[in-house]
């Protein structure tokens, strides 16, 4: 963190002056003490100017090397600092430069090279006998291998540069939200961005919105506020204080930082600043508070470089007494690291920091933690997106959690050199997390309904989410998709199901909604009765396929109670005598079912409830001929028929269940059918083969004597 804030005055106030030093005849070693009085003066790029003229005359000049990879690395040009470092490292025969494979590896990971990063830092580890570096490298060993395998952060929509508006070509910091409409950040001042070696300070501005949702330029706080170098603005919850930072300068980098308070006056203006008794240390920087929540009691945590910390800046808290004094600062503990970690955040029960003590994908990464009671603890990284391969830190959000600040160096930022020199502040856009709540009612009194399930799934496709409560109406799906319609059925023992299509376009605010189910009673089932159904068979002329007056009357039979009784599907199978080929009588009882099935069709029966089956003459149920070879024309007339046989829809025999009330149909099977019936189909058996039946007319009907119903076949 401390190369930041150096960097952060080397771009804005020590960019190369021009040197008024003739060049020709100059020794190398001339340019290179050249070099070290400018990078002494902090005139970072006149020194690397340099130190790459000396480097031209004497390419094998190993500290020359170093000093040019090392300042390309301060002014974050990861590009030129890969390539400086990868020539220290091979041209370092002899190991002198013990920590250049660790800054290369380093290098390597902000620049997305993960497995060769872990490759030069495995190296590094192997060799060095340095604990705490080695301790640094594992954690970066941990990050190279974690960014390979590390997802986006959970719910973030969008990553933006928030505009030229705030950003500047020098660098931005600590972005608080006010409102959803105004934010406080810190930058040195637009009027002030000048090509000199002068000191200069940064102050706090406020950001509005504009209306077409951009961020408006910022404006500098009064005085009261902004006295020297003033960072790192943060709020109490009620908006009234206001803490920052405030730092001297040595030379053009802070030196001692300290904390200050403002009281505000209405109107956007606060008081003169104070500094906060009990938190400043003489001789160390306390700085970047945020105000949080500790056992219930306000606290404000904020960073220091105190002694007893764990390694570089370390993050502390002090609970605030009722009278507003600060109880003695403490270690925040476990998410503290041998290296930096700084700009503390809190938020909705977890504070949020950055770090490159733990393992990052980058170089600052952003993390997570809670609260556990006596310190600070499961820290979790946030994830890409929020994190890139390089520094990440400063991250806030708005009091819901549905936008949020990062300020980084990622590609993206105004810069004033290399595309990664300087900071920004990126805006964060979250998915904003959504409940449907389903309640339910019996649609006819309106009370509660308990002891119901309903699920949730989504349209048009997808796997419902199933809940049942025994002891509410009350169901909460929790964090849905916003882009999605779904579709919410209710269930419930004696009563018909209910159920809703649910969308959640234009609710972009919203975090909950609510959708009534109205279950209706199922009435109790009537009392029933059985009733049995038969189709008579029709006949034919002979060589005729055309329906018979007869045969008519018993189809309009047929075609009523089939409409009275929509379930039942029929096989209707037609034969003929045997006189004609058996290919004619084929095509003949095709005919004849056409006939049958047309005739029903014509009558308003679907034809996909009619199964047409054709036999010709292989199925007779009388002899065509005597005994003696003569023909048999009363045989012949009982084999040109057209059969009705019940595929579905009704039980053995017949038989169909309907309500008691029901006033149609036979209510008892047909006397010595019951017995015999089988899929509505029954066979005639002859005491004897024929039957002389004497002269008949049309239509006329006579008893066959000897004959016998039995079970069809």
């Amino acid at each position: 963190m401390k190369k930041i804030w150096v960097l952060f005055f080397i771009l804005i106030f020590v960019l190369p002056a021009v040197i008024a030093q003739p060049i020709r005849g100059l020794t190398t070693n001339k340019k290179i003490r050249i070099a070290e009085e400018q990078r002494d003066m902090g005139n970072t790029y006149n020194a690397l100017e340099w130190y790459e003229k000396a480097y031209e005359e004497d390419n094998t000049n190993l500290d020359v090397i170093e000093n040019i990879a090392e300042l390309h690395n301060q002014l974050r040009d990861y590009e030129n600092a890969e390539k400086w470092y990868d020539r220290l490292v091979r041209k370092d025969k002899n190991n002198e430069y013990r920590l250049a494979k660790f800054e290369l590896g380093q290098i390597l990971k902000k620049n997305e090279k993960y497995s060769d990063a872990v490759t030069m830092l495995q190296d590094y580890v192997a060799e060095s006998q340095d604990d705490k570096y080695r301790t640094l490298a594992q954690a970066e060993i941990l990050g190279a291998e974690l960014a390979q395998e590390l997802e986006n952060s959970k719910n973030l929509l969008e990553v933006s540069n928030i505009g030229t508006a705030v950003n500047s070509p020098s660098s931005e910091m600590s972005p608080v939200y006010a409102s959803n409409e105004t934010f406080y950040y810190a930058s040195l001042p637009a009027n002030e961005v000048k090509l000199t070696e002068e000191a200069g300070y940064a102050k706090i501005f406020k950001s509005s919105k504009n209306p077409d949702g951009t961020w408006g330029e910022g404006a500098a706080l009064h005085p009261n506020v902004n006295t020297g170098h003033t960072v790192h603005p943060a709020l109490s919850a009620d908006g009234s204080t206001m803490y920052y930072t405030r730092c001297v300068l040595s030379g053009n980098a802070p030196s001692q930082c300290d904390l200050y308070s403002s009281e505000s006056l209405g109107d956007g203006n606060w008081s003169l600043g104070e500094k906060i008794e009990g938190l400043n240390m003489e001789g160390v920087s306390s700085k970047q508070a945020t105000v949080a929540s500790v056992n219930n009691q306000d606290a404000l945590v904020f960073v220091s470089d105190r002694p007893g910390g764990m390694g570089g800046w370390d993050i502390y808290y002090a609970v605030m007494n009722r009278n507003g004094s600060f109880d003695a600062p403490v270690n925040a503990g476990a998410i503290n690291t041998i290296g930096d970690d700084i700009t503390p955040f809190f938020h909705d029960g977890s504070l949020y920091f950055s770090s490159d003590g733990h393992p990052t994908i980058g170089g600052l990464d952003v993390f997570s933690a809670s609260w556990l009671g006596s310190e600070f603890g499961n820290v979790e990284n946030m994830g890409k997106g929020i994190n890139s391969s390089v520094d990440d830190f400063y991250y806030s959000l708005d009091k819901r959690g549905f936008n949020g600040f990062v300020v980084s160096n990622r590609p993206g930022t105004v810069s004033l050199k290399s595309e990664t020199c300087c900071d920004d502040i990126f805006g964060l856009k979250f998915r904003i997390p959504i409940d449907i709540i389903a309640l339910t009612f019996d649609a006819d009194t309106r009370a509660d309904l308990s002891g119901t399930t309903v699920t949730l799934t989504p349209m048009p496709s997808g796997d419902g989410d199933a809940k049942t409560n025994e002891n509410s109406n009350d169901f909460r799906y929790k964090d849905v998709d916003r882009s999605m319609m779904y579709k919410l059925e209710a269930s419930a023992d004696g009563y018909e199901n209910a159920t809703a299509e649910v969308s959640l376009e234009g609710l972009d605010e919203e975090t909950s909604t609510e959708v009534k189910l109205l279950l209706k009673p199922i009435p109790p089932p009537p009392e029933f009765k059985y009733v049995y159904v038969s189709f008579d068979t029709i006949y034919y002329d002979f060589d005729k396929f055309n329906i018979r007056e007869d045969a008519a009357a018993t189809l309009d039979e047929i075609a009523n109670t089939l409409t009275q009784y929509p379930q039942l599907m029929l096989e209707t199978a037609s034969h003929t005598d045997a006189l004609g080929t058996n290919l004619y009588n084929d095509s003949l009882s095709v005919w004849r079912t056409n006939s049958a099935i047309k005739y029903l069709v014509e009558k308003g029966i679907a034809p996909e409830r009619l199964s047409p089956m054709s036999y010709g003459e292989y199925r007779p149920v009388a002899p065509n001929k005597n005994d003696n070879g003569t023909d048999n024309p009363d045989g012949r007339q009982l084999n040109r028929r057209t059969e009705f046989r019940i595929l579905s829809g009704a039980e053995e025999g017949g038989k169909i269940k309907v309500p008691a009330d029901d006033s149609t149909g036979d209510v008892t099977p047909p006397p010595a059918v019951e017995e015999i019936m089988k899929n509505g189909i029954a066979e005639m058996t002859f005491d004897k083969d024929f039957h002389d039946f004497g002269t008949m007319k049309q239509g006329e009907k006579k008893n066959i004597p000897s004959a016998s119903l039995t079970q069809g076949k």
